[in-house]
Parts: structure tokens; sequence; C-alpha cells
């Protein structure tokens, strides 16, 4: 099977910046969660654990290691479920992506309340066709920066998946954050191209420390459907976006 339209994959990635807002951790840009962000794909159904670490050392030589834990699944068309240890190591939130139902759950676990955001699909609408030709202008090469650079690693397996590697290094000079020395950060990313999706990323940040995020116990198979609906004594509330606001179906 094939990816999911580029109008349902369209549709995801707003669902999932719905989701994404409300509640830090799946699906969320910061640092560390890179993970979490699973595409629609259909076809490619499994079952992770997640395993996000921060490794810090303090200025007296004191170790920190902070660990959170979760999962993510997803099915052969496409509908993802996260959920994510917050900072109390507690699951309170369990979001759940439906691109087939174009539907976006949030669980309260503590509640016990779901919040389904329904977003309609925008019909594709066709490039008018265009005799005229255009003459494009010859693009200038990328100057390159110094204080960034990326490299291709080997290739290897994680959990018998194989995945690509990069790393980037960005430097950051002197004086441009109130540092008197060169700042290096890395950034490893180890991509499965059969999943479509990030399965061990590092950052290394002295300002932050060390992210380790990867997905364990990876299990290609497909998940129980029962993940992807709301369970039983759950109080819903619906909730409509159109042309990007969204509203309660009592507003």
């Amino acid at each position: 099977m094939k990816a999911l339209s580029w109008i349902s994959a369209s549709l995801f990635l707003l669902l999932f910046t719905t989701i994404a807002n409300a509640q830090p951790g799946c699906g969320s840009s910061a640092p560390g969660t890179e993970i979490t962000k699973l595409r629609p794909v259909a076809g490619a159904p499994f079952s992770a654990d997640i395993v996000l670490e921060n490794s810090h050392q303090l200025s007296d030589g004191t170790h920190l290691v902070v660990k959170r834990h979760g999962q993510v699944s997803r099915d052969s068309a496409g509908r993802s479920r996260c959920e994510l240890e917050d900072a109390h190591k507690t699951i309170t939130v369990i979001e759940i992506v439906d691109p087939v139902a174009k539907v976006a759950i949030r669980l309260d676990t503590r509640k016990k309340f779901a919040t389904v955001t329904h977003i309609p699909q925008t019909p594709q609408q066709a490039a008018p066709a265009s005799t005229a030709v255009v003459e494009k202008k010859p693009e200038k090469p990328a100057m390159p920066n110094p204080r960034y650079t990326m490299e291709k690693l080997d290739s290897r397996e994680i959990d018998g998946i194989p995945v690509t590697g990069t790393r980037s290094t960005n430097i950051t000079e002197a004086g441009e954050a109130g540092n008197d020395k060169p700042i290096v950060t890395t950034m490893e990313h180890w991509y499965s191209s059969d999943l479509k999706l990030t399965l061990l990323s590092i950052r290394d940040d002295p300002r932050g420390g060390k992210f380790i995020d990867k997905l364990v116990n990876i299990q290609r198979i497909e998940p129980d459907p029962s993940v992807f609906h709301i369970p039983d004594g759950y109080t819903v509330k619906d909730r409509y976006c159109r042309a990007g606001d969204c509203s309660y179906d009592s507003e």
C-alpha cells in the first residue's frame, strides 16, 4: 500500500498541530519529541515503546539523568496513537489521530474526558493549465556555512529495521549568546524509510545536556483496533474546525 494522498497528509498535519498545541509531548516540535511525530503512512503498521532520556552534568560534577516513557502505535490505515509520561511520571493524556475519519482525539485519563476535533477534508483543486513557457533563472549555489555541517553516517539496524543516519554540527560562535567560547551542538537522526519515522535521535548540547530519544521493542504487526477508539465511560465533547477556526458544537 502506498502512503495516503497529499490531502490526507495535510489533514493529518493540521490535526497533529491541533493536539500538539494542547499537550506538549506527542507530536510537539520541542526537542526530545522527534520520534513521536508519526506520519499517516498506510501499510506500515507498528507498535513500540518510547524512551526519552536527558542527561546533564552540573558544574560540581553531579550527573543528572531524567527519563520519560510511553508508547506509540500506527495501523495499516495510518491511524496513530501516542501516550507519553508527564513530569510526574504519569500518563494522563493520550492522543489519537485518525486521517480516515478526519478526527483527532485527546483523551484525559484522569477526568475520563475525550475531546474529538473534526476537520473537513478540502477538495483537491487542480492547478490551472497554462501554455505559457516561463524561463527559469539558474539558481545560485548555496554558500557554504562553516558554522553548520551535515554528514551521512553508515547504515545500521535498530530492532532489525534498516535505518540511515545523519549527523549535523552547529557552532555558536563566542559572543553570540553571552558565551566566551564557541558552543558546539550535534544532532543525530536515524530514519527508517520503511516506517517513514525517526527511530533514534541524539542531541548533544552543552547548555541542556544530552537528549537520547528512541523507540524500543518495535513490533511490526497490526495493533489492536480498540486502541484507536474512545474507551467506554468517557464523556465526549465534539470540536469542529473550519478554515483554521475551531469551536465546540455548543458554541
